[in-house]
């Protein structure tokens, strides 16, 4: 089977932090047009992005909490046994909607912060 040189490689754009960057916040203004929860899912992205600089060391004004707060509600969003099955359609996602919700609460000051920190290194 002959493989296609046109096609990116996920693995790839992952290894390459740059191109890995851009998809994040190309995903990112892409998921803000969707109607209703769009605002809110765009938060995801923005949170993997802060997470990858603060562990590559590229980015650390940030609290330890902070990022323990995201991990946790990462980790609580991609997972499939919650405290409300994501099986059951439309309550499924209440309860990972309400962590992600909790998470941003507290960490949305940092993240501004980061936004900011991207924007003058004109990553964003």
């Amino acid at each position: 089977m002959k493989k296609n040189k046109d096609v990116v490689k996920i693995d790839d754009i992952i290894r390459e932090t740059d191109k890995f960057d851009k998809l994040l916040i190309k995903l990112q203004k892409r998921l803000r047009f969707i109607p209703r929860f769009g605002k809110y899912l765009a938060i995801i992205p923005n949170l993997i992005l802060l997470l990858r600089n603060y562990f590559s060391g590229e980015y650390k004004e940030i609290p330890v909490g902070m990022i323990i707060a995201i991990l946790g509600a990462l980790i609580y969003f991609i997972n499939p046994f919650d405290f409300i099955p994501d099986v059951i359609l439309g309550f499924g996602q209440i309860d990972d909607a309400s962590v992600i919700a909790l998470c941003w609460m507290l960490v949305k000051k940092d993240v501004a912060e980061f936004n900011e920190w991207l924007e003058q290194r004109g990553n964003f």
